[in-house]
């Protein structure tokens, strides 16, 4: 991200299409637009096609259980950008992990 040019293209495609690329598209938006809302963010990249992250699974299986997860994730990343921008991310997010515990 940090040498990432300024209008680069940046293309992220899993193998159904859906659930880890949105992710890493929320990741990218949450890293680009630090300063909007989470639940904007998801929503935004709802919109543009990709799958509501935090729509809560009804399911108790482990795709149940892994859709939980991701969605936590994804709160945990916000919060590392939200608690890191200011000093331009010199904690990395594996570090700043391991303190929150």
């Amino acid at each position: 991200m940090r040498r990432t040019a300024f209008n680069a293209w940046l293309h992220f495609h899993c193998h159904a299409g859906h659930g880890h690329t949105t992710t890493f598209a929320v990741f990218y938006d949450i890293l680009s637009n630090p300063a909007v809302p989470l639940d904007d963010i998801v929503a935004r990249q709802y919109t543009l096609g990709g799958t509501n992250l935090f729509i809560p699974s009804k399911k108790d299986n482990w795709k149940g259980k892994e859709i939980r997860k991701r969605a936590e994730q994804i709160r945990k990343f916000y919060a590392y950008v939200q608690a890191n921008r200011s000093n331009q991310y010199a904690q990395t997010f594996s570090a700043w992990v391991k303190t929150q515990r």
